[in-house]
């Protein structure tokens, strides 16, 4: 399966889980460029830069320490909103949180920790869908 993302950001405070999910993405695309942020607050410096072009992806932990995931979703610029898609990552999904998220302008899927390369594909084929059904709703609204 061919995915269309050339630069990822992960968001998450422990490290070795950054270096596993880093392996695994590589294993999907081996050129992709990775940005690791151990702190939410420098995430969301990062992409508060207007110099600093939109990821494809973003993998953001929901439980960091100063900021959760839902945090920096909500404080992210709106220049984002049409490039960026979310892997949310989480000990635990629960609908709550789905629908939470869901609610936001971002094509986001979840994934349950730890990552793996079969969740990793299932949330690129839901995200890739998100996109594919928000292209027809544009064009629907032209016609």
């Amino acid at each position: 399966m061919s995915h269309s993302f050339n630069s990822v950001i992960i968001v998450d405070d422990d490290d070795a889980t950054n270096f596993l999910n880093k392996r695994i993405i590589k294993k999907i695309n081996p050129d992709v460029e990775i940005k690791v942020f151990n702190e939410s607050s420098h995430v969301m410096s990062y992409l508060e830069n207007p110099e600093k072009t939109s990821p494809d992806l973003m993998f953001l932990d929901v439980n960091m320490p100063a900021h959760s995931g839902w945090e920096v979703i909500n404080n992210m610029p709106v220049r984002h909103r049409d490039k960026l898609s979310i892997v949310v990552l989480s000990t635990q999904i629960c609908t709550e949180r789905q629908e939470k998220f869901n609610s936001t302008a971002y094509k986001i899927a979840f994934i349950e920790k730890p990552l793996s390369l079969n969740k990793l594909e299932k949330a690129l084929v839901n995200i890739a869908s998100q996109v594919a059904e928000s292209y027809t709703h544009i064009q629907n609204l032209e016609v």
